[in-house]
């Protein structure tokens, strides 16, 4: 995970918190216009290949990890409008609401790794600060 990109460590984390149901709902064959998180989504599934396989030899579920969570989450926290990030990710309001506050819930275990980590806690804070910001509910 980046330690010094705040928007691509929040989109890189949003596949991991997004609803297996929903996961599957989204068109892999949309274009996307952000070349950064499409090249860091594909050495992370590479990365994760490997153990993959392991769990399925196991016989344990292994589900693929979908892009459309990764580019909503990293063109929220790039900025991107509501509408335009509702557009180019295909996913409901609630859908998306809900996917940008499970990925900063969990981007705040992250923010815990102060001490042995100080830049990825730091870069954390960060996309926290991005991903939580009008229309979603920010919590006080």
């Amino acid at each position: 995970f980046p330690d010094n990109d705040p928007t691509l460590l929040a989109g890189l984390i949003a596949p991991f918190v997004s609803d297996r149901d929903q996961q599957g709902m989204q068109s892999e064959r949309r274009p996307w216009p952000h070349t950064s998180i499409g090249q860091a989504f594909s050495r992370l599934v590479t990365e994760l290949r490997p153990l993959q396989a392991r769990l399925r030899q196991n016989e344990f579920v292994a589900y693929p990890i979908s892009f459309w969570p990764a580019a909503a989450a990293y063109s929220w926290a790039s900025g991107g409008s509501w509408e335009e990030v509702l557009e180019l990710s295909g996913l409901d309001e609630g859908d998306l609401a809900m996917l940008i506050y499970r990925t900063a819930d969990n981007l705040r275990q992250i923010e815990g790794l102060e001490r042995s980590h100080p830049a990825l806690a730091a870069s954390a804070t960060e996309a926290i600060r991005r991903l939580l910001r009008e229309p979603v509910p920010v919590p006080t």
